[in-house]
């Protein structure tokens, strides 16, 4: 999936407000645009395939733009025909409380790894397991993944992860794996 695709998936399955506001860009004018729009001030760029149907790996990303100029150099340094771009909000290592991912081990249990914030999303997916914690989320009080015992907690107590209100939009969309962002301030941002 394209990740403008994706984007647009997450809003049709979850609501936009698990985005961080977005303006999708094909030109040095539309970025120009875009930032004024979002207005400005730590914004990031996401490159993306206009062709095919999944995502490009290790396309350029511009992370927290400091200005304008920063982004329409960005664009000027990278920019090919079959690129668009993606112009967001970012979201902070400072901001962040935890990073997390989840996917079912059953149908009705979902396994969730997370860190203890201070990481952004891009660095998150780099780290050692050692630095990252699992858990798993359902109805169950204790539940085996790969020859291991994991404590299993219903959604509602797991707010601090956003799961009271992940879990059951997770079932609901059909998807095989959720990757979000916890703010400091409690807002939830899936990815």
């Amino acid at each position: 999936m394209r990740k403008i695709d994706r984007l647009l998936w997450i809003e049709a399955n979850f609501g936009s407000r698990y985005l961080m506001p977005y303006e999708w860009c094909w030109s040095r004018k539309d970025i120009s645009k875009g930032y004024d729009d979002l207005g400005g001030k730590e914004l990031s760029i996401r490159t993306d395939v206009l062709q095919g149907d999944t995502q490009g790996y290790n396309l350029p990303f511009l992370y927290c733009a400091k200005t304008k100029q920063d982004c329409l150099d960005f664009y000027d340094r990278v920019h090919e025909d079959h690129f668009s771009y993606i112009l967001c909000h970012s979201v902070t290592k400072k901001q962040s409380r935890h990073n997390c991912a989840a996917f079912p081990i059953d149908d009705e249990c979902l396994m969730v790894e997370f860190d203890n914030g201070g990481q952004a999303q891009r660095e998150w997916e780099y780290l050692p397991c050692t630095a990252t914690s699992r858990i798993a989320c359902g109805p169950y009080n204790q539940v085996i993944y790969n020859n291991m015992s994991y404590r299993c907690y219903k959604p509602e107590d797991l707010y601090k992860l956003g799961l009271e209100r992940l879990y059951k939009l997770f079932w609901q969309s059909g998807c095989d794996e959720l990757i979000w962002t916890i703010t400091k301030n409690g807002k939830v941002v899936i990815w």
